[in-house]
């Protein structure tokens, strides 16, 4: 066998993709010989960036104007429902060719914000009360909010930067965060009874 070839570009330019690489036969079995090994392509998931449009100068400045409208992660059926993953068996070699015209094709992601204001409405509300200035949440981004032009949702803020956010339903419960990971680092970012999903 010949030593693995380099990793191919990842499949997806802006979000979930595949990225394969090979190695040949060099040599195939004669005269009784061992059979050669049958992986001659491996695949693992990659994420592209290089072709999303909020990664330029020009949309983070869009960005950092728009408002981030928000509900509590456990009122989104989205979260938990399989019908809406494109990561679920099957469905995630059939996402990105048959639900173009539903979903954008772009993965939930999420960030972790630092609240810097939250205005006093959000105190009357049971689960908006937890917006508080110095706490830290989670919010997610879910591919059937996403704007289908950017592959992103509104107001999904800009790392390291002040931006407004909006508690829906909730009078005067408004205020501003910053975004203190890059999305997708989920490691750092954990859905919770603290957590946001936009809208």
């Amino acid at each position: 066998m010949g030593d693995w070839g380099d990793w191919s570009e990842c499949s997806n330019s802006c979000g979930l993709g595949r990225t394969t690489r090979k190695r040949p036969i060099i040599q195939l079995p004669s005269f009784g010989g061992k059979p050669c090994p049958t992986a001659t392509k491996e695949k693992q998931s990659c994420h592209g960036e290089y072709g999303c449009l909020q990664q330029s100068v020009e949309y983070s400045r869009e960005e950092i104007r728009e408002v981030g409208y928000i509900i509590p992660a456990n009122f989104s059926i989205y979260r938990v429902s399989e019908a809406y993953s494109p990561q679920h068996d099957i469905r995630k070699n059939l996402f990105f060719k048959n639900f173009d015209n539903i979903i954008p094709r772009r993965t939930a992601y999420k960030a972790l914000f630092r609240v810097t204001h939250a205005g006093r409405g959000c105190q009357k509300s049971e689960w908006a009360k937890v917006l508080k200035k110095g706490d830290q949440v989670c919010v997610e981004c879910q591919p059937t909010s996403m704007n289908k032009r950017l592959e992103r949702c509104r107001g999904h803020g800009v790392f390291r930067a002040n931006t407004t956010w909006k508690a829906i339903e909730v009078s005067h419960c408004h205020g501003k965060w910053e975004m203190i990971t890059h999305h997708d680092q989920g490691q750092l970012c954990k859905l919770s009874d603290h957590s946001f999903v936009l809208v």
